[in-house]
């Protein structure tokens, strides 16, 4: 649900914050604060660290918003016990089946 609660950023801080209490006493999970942290990083327009929040660019075609570092970014997702990117963006790619662009 916190995920999910783009229009009220300063409940999303508040969250990532506690989160980030839990998961130095273990007590959440790290992927629960990591897809949080880069929720919180692409509505404040900053690079994201994780690679977790993106877009459908073409059919079938998932890409990340901009991130932090790419040279590292599969090793700090192992860290943070995420899949690796070209997995994840696989995954995700199906959710584009019916993307269309837009004409403006």
């Amino acid at each position: 649900m916190v995920q999910h609660s783009d229009f009220d950023r300063n409940f999303l801080r508040e969250m990532l914050s506690l989160l980030e209490t839990l998961l130095e006493e273990r007590e959440t999970r790290p992927t629960s604060w990591a897809m949080l942290h880069d929720r919180v990083s692409v509505a404040d327009g900053l690079p994201q660290r994780f690679g977790s929040q993106g877009r459908c660019v073409g059919k079938n075609v998932w890409e990340p918003w901009e991130v932090e570092d790419h040279e590292t970014l599969d090793a700090l997702r192992a860290d943070y016990d995420l899949m690796p990117m070209s997995a994840y963006q696989m995954r995700l790619n199906d959710r584009c089946a019916t993307f269309s662009a837009r004409t403006e």
